[in-house]
């Protein structure tokens, strides 16, 4: 009942793709196993009908939104406005238009995200912008907030998947994770070079958000002590971590055109 909005939009928007009443058997068949069965059982049931290479921009949309409201659960309501605050007019101005006065809730911004993805198709980008915004501003740097959103955004989908816990290796880890990733259309190009046990090199070939992180660079929103922030790294030290079940960190060497990072045990 909590995601119902969720299940409506995703409803209406693979009504095309693959047939509704198989949908809502699917979710009916599997309500009673408590959150998998909720908006990350839609996305595993899509995985096997093969429908994912259709759809990665809305659901990486959807994908955020649920992830943020889990998030707003522990930073409250000052936190979800400006994360809408901050994503709107990021958005706005991708669109080249005003920020919308009417759009004050985050249903209300994915909304408008949702709905203008054929003029501006890396819309989630908004949303990655205006959570790493609200976490600075609560905290001062990107931290917390930014971590827990990426664990949270994963967590479920990779547990459905049966990859938690099956290898300790670091590198091992993000290549199953980049397998996972490719599998529902949300990888980006990456690299994986292994410098230590503990220490693994990551190039990124071509980044799916690039517009958000240039934004991160032009408003000094940057992890504690200064250290430049990166989409891609916390998605992934995030699967790396749940995989492993090993703490892990990350850091951003290089950004200029292929951008260059570790991923490393802590």
């Amino acid at each position: 009942p909590a995601h119902a909005g969720n299940y409506a939009q995703m409803v209406d928007y693979f009504a095309n793709i693959v047939h509704v009443s198989t949908i809502v058997l699917e979710i009916n068949k599997n309500i009673s196993k408590g959150a998998e069965s909720g908006i990350y059982y839609l996305f595993i049931f899509l995985l096997r009908v093969k429908a994912m290479s259709m759809i990665d921009a809305n659901l990486a949309v959807l994908f955020l939104k649920q992830s943020f409201e889990d998030v707003g659960k522990v930073f409250g309501p000052s936190y979800i406005k400006l994360l809408v605050d901050y994503a709107k007019q990021f958005e706005a101005e991708k669109l080249g238009e005003l920020p919308p006065a009417e759009i004050q809730t985050l249903d209300d911004v994915v909304n408008y995200i949702l709905k203008n993805l054929d003029r501006y198709p890396r819309g989630y980008c908004a949303l990655v912008f205006g959570n790493a915004k609200a976490d600075s501003k609560i905290e001062g740097a990107t931290g917390a907030a930014w971590k827990r959103s990426g664990l949270n955004a994963l967590k479920q989908l990779m547990q459905a998947s049966g990859l938690l816990g099956e290898t300790l290796e670091l590198k091992e880890a993000l290549e199953k994770s980049q397998e996972f990733a490719k599998s529902i259309n949300m990888a980006a190009q990456l690299q994986f070079i292994k410098e230590s046990e503990d220490t693994v090199s990551v190039v990124v070939e071509k980044c799916p958000f690039t517009d958000s992180c240039e934004a991160f660079d032009r408003e000094g929103i940057s992890r504690v002590a200064g250290r430049r922030e990166c989409a891609n790294l916390i998605c992934y030290t995030a699967a790396a971590q749940l995989v492993t079940g090993k703490q892990c960190d990350y850091s951003l060497v290089r950004n200029e055109g292929k951008c260059v990072g570790k991923i490393f045990l802590v």
